[in-house]
């Protein structure tokens, strides 16, 4: 029967199991969210909340960590000069679908997985120098790459697509780096560009994980990686 619940909100670890006559046949591990009220139209804050900010970027300031802050800049600024907005392209989509495979995957792969790596380096560290060191040209550069990307489908190549399979891990790691990066440069995106990240990860990611391991019940380990 429905279980009704009242606990306040937070993420919670749950684990389902079936017994036999007292003996355990199997088990499945859940999380349940329970989100605040009133999140609608605020800001998501994935990684912390302003006392959390102030809190990073103090200890970013001592002695100790000079090293950490400057890295950080040098990544962001690197990723920039690896990938100028004005350079931004989207190629993806032309990517084969058939081709011959180099192993088990396709020979077009490293290409692919090239294009994921600097979106993903240009989001996260630049995201991160705009949050943590107030770095204003990493923001408007994270920003920018962000909308860029999120207006663009499929991150997926479609290789796999044409064999089933909806999602696979990197563009996984890139969803992840793109839902950080908008959570960081949040306040540098207009309302329409907002909506554009939102967009980009549901179509790209949150659709592709759904197809795979709920409607179609994909078994992860009896998939590549």
């Amino acid at each position: 029967a429905p279980v009704s619940l009242d606990w306040p909100s937070g993420l919670y670890h749950g684990e389902l199991k079936a017994v036999d006559r007292g003996t355990e046949v199997g088990s499945t591990e859940f999380t349940v969210l329970i989100g605040p009220a009133g999140l609608a139209g605020r800001h998501p804050r994935l990684w912390f909340d302003t006392a959390g900010l102030a809190a990073l970027k103090a200890r970013l300031g001592e002695p100790r960590f000079r090293d950490v802050a400057e890295s950080t800049r040098r990544d962001a600024v690197k990723a920039r000069e690896a990938l100028p907005l004005d350079r931004f392209y989207f190629d993806v989509n032309v990517f084969p679908k058939d081709e011959p495979l180099l192993g088990n995957v396709p020979r077009s792969i490293y290409p692919w997985f090239d294009r994921i790596g600097a979106w993903r380096a240009g989001i996260q560290d630049n995201a991160l120098a705009y949050a943590l060191l107030a770095d204003q040209e990493a923001g408007r550069y994270a920003a920018g790459l962000l909308v860029r990307l999120c207006a663009q489908t499929p991150w997926l190549h479609p290789w796999f697509e044409s064999r089933g399979q909806h999602i696979y891990y990197p563009v996984a790691e890139l969803g992840m780096d793109v839902a950080l990066g908008y959570d960081l440069v949040y306040d540098l995106l207009d309302e329409p560009g907002r909506k554009t990240v939102r967009d980009g990860l549901w179509r790209n990611v949150i659709m592709g994980c759904n197809r795979s391991y709920v409607v179609d019940d994909l078994v992860t380990n009896s998939t590549s990686n």
